[in-house]
């Protein structure tokens, strides 16, 4: 959805008074005088220290030397947040201004907000309206159902401007709402994605959207939705989905007390609620007359992702009956016929609805394994991130997440980490990231210094697990890892790619039907300006197939232990 133009022209050009306010003061050089430079970078670090303990007096500490040199963006943000913090929001609105014209990293979007808040604070709503069109339009904010919970925006909630910016109203008609639905989604694309804000849509999208809005009086809601979910996949980056079973939507889309795997030899069966336990371990050969690779294949069509592999998000599809009618693999949205082949090779056939279940995101051990029994990878299935030693001396780590942990923040770990590995006199690291779905890539350098430092020690030798569930932000740091150190990658290939176009995903709700999509908002190359790769692929390249599986067998971790217990490489 397109904004305004001439009122984001008046919010930009309002947004870059500061900044040629700040082209006319005078030069760096014959400022910074006013302050010498070993007490500016004294007093600099005084006014940090105020402001990190919550300190009044860091309103204070701030502006003489931001007269001293008004250069630095950071500088001029901290100095507003201060102020803001001590009520003084009209002198802080200036200053998240002044931020924002000389830049700051790595979220500008936030300063922008900032701003708004803070001139709204000081009374100035046009001006709080204009730094809401700079976060959204220029910096693409990405998170417009924070702001309609923000309690420093409840004064503008009655304002049709701010119900335009968030979250503009919807026909109440069944035709008209879906086909505003489908403009509003097209136009978040357009506003926030970080290749289509800056160009048009492929041709074969806008195609395709033309023939949805012409065809919505004769489809089902989940039939609109599912073609929906298809124009995203057609952006061809990740990130791009709409989440299909949200409370309160005008649809709704059950799924089969399932989950569903697809290894080498098959779709599996790994997971069920305990009236379907006894299906656990057979293989999916139908549902209803397709052929469950047949099925797969169709699923290429709405699985958003950097590379061309779907076994991640594919299974969680076909246990969804309404997404497998759209597709036209199930006669009815309401059950799924599944042909199956159990443990000892007998066919044989079940009808299930849809029922409440939670499928697990990431990989389980097999259902009914015993204490004790499953394989290390899959032994503290909850947990972010852990470590251990192995009998041989080896240190395994296993990071499931690139969030903090609620009682260790990731840095604190990779800290620990680096500790335990002065003390000891560990040759051999493995670190598994293949349950690993991203988070904020902000938050793992810590683990990326002391990955760093191990590698660089004599004999030191370096394994990182990688698989189809390593994503997002965990690509970026396996990419960080491949770039920097001699790893040796084991596994399969990650499910995302080196250089990541779609990636940063936001949340927004759709007007009529009320269901959520997460968009791409953000690209990212932590690797070379021409790499093509599709993933990260392993130098030890080793497949789970269901018979390791189920038997509780790692061979990723097996074929490490091999290299590292003959001492060879």
């Amino acid at each position: 959805m397109r904004r305004p133009a001439l009122f984001l022209a008046a919010a930009l050009a309002f947004a870059g008074s500061a900044q040629a306010q700040s082209q006319t003061q005078p030069s760096p050089i014959s400022h910074v005088g006013e302050v010498a430079p070993v007490a500016y970078y004294r007093r600099m670090l005084r006014a940090d220290s105020l402001l990190a303990a919550g300190s009044a007096a860091a309103a204070d500490a701030y502006p003489a030397l931001l007269r001293a040199y008004p250069w630095d963006g950071a500088a001029w943000r901290r100095m507003a947040r201060a102020l803001a913090a001590a009520g003084r929001h009209r002198e802080a609105a200036r200053a998240f201004a002044e931020a924002d014209a000389r830049g700051v990293s790595p979220y500008p979007h936030y300063n922008a907000v900032d701003a708004a808040r803070s001139f709204l604070r000081a009374g100035e709503r046009d001006s709080a309206f204009a730094w809401l069109h700079v976060a959204l339009e220029r910096y693409r904010y990405e998170w417009l159902p924070t702001l309609a919970r923000d309690t420093a925006f409840a004064p503008l909630q009655g304002d049709p401007r701010f119900q335009a910016l968030i979250r503009p109203a919807a026909p109440d008609e069944r035709n008209a709402g879906w086909r505003a639905d489908l403009d509003y989604l097209l136009g978040e694309v357009r506003r926030m994605n970080a290749v289509y804000s800056h160009a048009p849509l492929p041709d074969s999208l806008v195609a395709a959207a033309g023939a949805l809005r012409r065809r919505i009086p004769t489809l089902g809601d989940a039939q609109v939705a599912v073609a929906m979910q298809r124009l995203l996949a057609m952006l061809g980056q990740s990130h791009n989905n709409l989440f299909l079973n949200v409370p309160g939507a005008r649809v709704r889309f059950g799924a089969l007390p399932l989950t569903l795997y697809q290894f080498p030899d098959g779709v599996y069966v790994i997971g069920a609620d305990s009236a379907h336990a006894g299906l656990v371990g057979s293989r999916l050969l139908k549902l209803d007359d397709t052929p469950a690779d047949s099925a797969m294949v169709r699923l290429r069509a709405l699985t958003t992702r950097d590379n061309p592999r779907n076994e991640w998000v594919g299974p969680g599809y076909l246990a969804v009956p309404a997404v497998m009618h759209a597709l036209g693999v199930a006669r009815s949205p309401g059950e799924l016929r599944l042909t199956l082949e159990d443990r000892a090779g007998r066919t044989f056939s079940q009808t299930l609805a849809p029922a409440p279940f939670d499928a697990p995101r990431r990989l389980q051990a097999p259902r009914g394994t015993p204490a004790g029994a499953a394989p290390l990878y899959l032994s503290r299935p909850d947990d972010g991130n852990w470590l251990t030693r192995l009998p041989d001396g080896t240190v395994y780590v296993q990071s499931n997440t690139v969030f903090n942990g609620p009682g260790e923040s990731l840095a604190q770990f990779g800290v620990r980490l680096r500790r335990l590995l002065a003390d000891s006199a560990a040759r051999d690291v493995v670190v598994d990231v293949r349950r690993n779905l991203g988070g904020n890539t902000y938050m793992y350098p810590e683990l990326l210094r002391t990955l760093i430092a191990f590698d660089t020690g004599k004999d030191h030798r370096l394994f990182v697990i990688i698989g189809r569930a390593t994503y997002s932000a965990a690509t970026n740091f396996i990419t960080d890892v491949d770039r920097l150190t001699n790893a040796v990658f084991v596994g399969e290939p990650s499910g995302g790619a080196p250089v990541q176009t779609g990636g940063d995903e936001s949340s927004t709700v759709l007007p009529y039907s009320g269901l959520q999509a997460a968009l791409s908002a953000g690209s990212w190359n932590l690797s070379a300006p021409r790499d093509t790769r599709p993933w990260i692929t392993p130098d030890l390249p080793v497949v789970l197939t269901a018979a390791d599986y189920f038997a509780n067998r790692d061979p990723a971790l097996e074929a490490i232990l091999e290299i590292t217990g003959s001492g060879g490489g």
